[in-house]
């Protein structure tokens, strides 16, 4: 599977990004996830203009945030974005395959 890189973000409101893949996809992201529960991202709870810094780093990899030693993954984000995205089929099937049941 190729990693995935990024072009271009747009931050769209607080925790919701606009990305543009390299391979020419986009998407709209909410990174809640990862920054409400990973402490080391308190810096970016409630401030939009901190969260407005995003910026694409190191030739796509991951978004950081000027002026904070903070980063997420392109790879982070491809797969918050599937989360966000997966039908309810799609999840019945990825459940499937990791031997996971909905109990």
């Amino acid at each position: 599977m190729k990693l995935p890189l990024l072009r271009s973000v747009h931050v769209i409101d607080l925790y919701r990004v606009a990305v543009a893949w390299r391979d020419g996809g986009t998407a709209e992201v909410d990174l809640a996830p990862h920054i409400l529960r990973y402490a080391i991202y308190r810096p970016l709870r409630d401030d939009l203009g901190v969260f407005r810094t995003a910026e694409v780093i190191d030739g796509g990899v991951a978004l950081a945030w000027t002026g904070l030693d903070l980063d997420i993954s392109a790879d982070a984000i491809a797969a918050l974005h599937h989360s966000q995205t997966m039908t309810a089929d799609e999840f019945r099937a990825h459940l499937k395959r990791l031997g996971l049941s909905f109990d």
